[in-house]
């Protein structure tokens, strides 16, 4: 009956009491009769039968509570000796897969490091596009300021052409620049040599205002340098402005020329107590730059 139910493909229910018993038979065995116990020699010894994967769980079940060793077992040795062999096996895979998890321990840790490694890559990426973006936004408000200053010194002589009445007003340092210009009839340009000697004058005497007062922004720094640098700019076609100004300081501190840049303010980095400015100031409210 129950082979018929089987041949059917109708499941037939395991009976695990007696899968453990004729595995423990199976073992038993000595001699020539010593076998390996197996799923197919105990479905065969079985009352009802069983399929392969009906067997097999039950099977290893009896394995692992029974710490069936088949290899040590069959070769006949003394009951004593293959438990020490069995321990010492168990022993050895334990200890390899402790190894095992200890090696995925350090590849998950490394790959942890480069990720955090590419993660700072990313940050410091990020932070140089934000300064950059500052700075063109910086360098396109200081153009737009220029291109604002010659359109009103266009307007005012276009308008005294034509006779449109304008208000008396003091020109700017644009107009100014312009003004040397028609005056000197564009004699001759200014040399190279002549436009760096003017900027390393300037660079001289803002180094000069800042060991005097300590940090200092560049606004303020264009407020107190002399009146002559701004003339002699104009002599050379070279206008000094703010935004002219903290540019070529920002080049010369890049090029080591006794000062710095933090925050925004410049440092000097060679005269006494320097350091100590630059790096703690007590007592002292920051000054603000000069609104354009």
């Amino acid at each position: 009956m129950d082979d018929g139910l089987e041949a059917y493909g109708a499941r037939v229910m395991v009976d695990r009491a007696e899968v453990f018993k004729e595995a423990d038979r199976l073992r038993a065995q000595r001699g020539k009769e010593a076998v390996r116990v197996s799923v197919r020699r105990v479905r065969e010894r079985l009352t009802r039968g069983g399929s392969f994967s009906d067997v097999a769980p039950v099977l290893a079940d009896w394995k692992a509570s029974r710490n069936y060793q088949p290899v040590i077992e069959l070769m006949e040795l003394p009951i004593a000796l293959q438990r020490r062999l069995g321990e010492f096996g168990k022993l050895v895979l334990d200890e390899v897969q402790a190894n095992e998890s200890k090696i995925r321990d350090q590849e998950r840790a490394n790959l942890d490091i480069e990720r955090r490694s590419y993660q700072d890559l990313l940050d410091e990426a990020s932070l140089t596009v934000d300064a950059l973006e500052a700075r063109v936004s910086e360098l396109t408000a200081e153009v737009g300021r220029l291109r604002r200053s010659g359109a009103t010194e266009a307007g005012a002589v276009e308008g005294a052409r034509v006779g449109a009445p304008k208000p008396v007003e003091k020109p700017s340092k644009f107009g100014q620049f312009v003004g040397a210009l028609h005056a000197r009839g564009l004699e001759r340009k200014a040399t190279v040599t002549e436009q760096d000697d003017f900027w390393q004058a300037v660079e001289a005497e803002a180094l000069a205002l800042m060991r005097l007062r300590g940090p200092m922004y560049a606004g303020d720094i264009y407020v107190a340098l002399p009146r002559h640098l701004s003339e002699r700019g104009m002599q050379v076609e070279m206008p000094l402005s703010v935004g002219w100004l903290r540019y070529r300081l920002r080049a010369a501190a890049a090029a080591g020329a006794g000062f710095v840049e933090r925050e925004l303010r410049f440092f000097p980095v060679d005269g006494a107590g320097s350091d100590q400015a630059a790096g703690s100031e007590t007592g002292k409210k920051p000054l603000r730059p000069p609104v354009p």
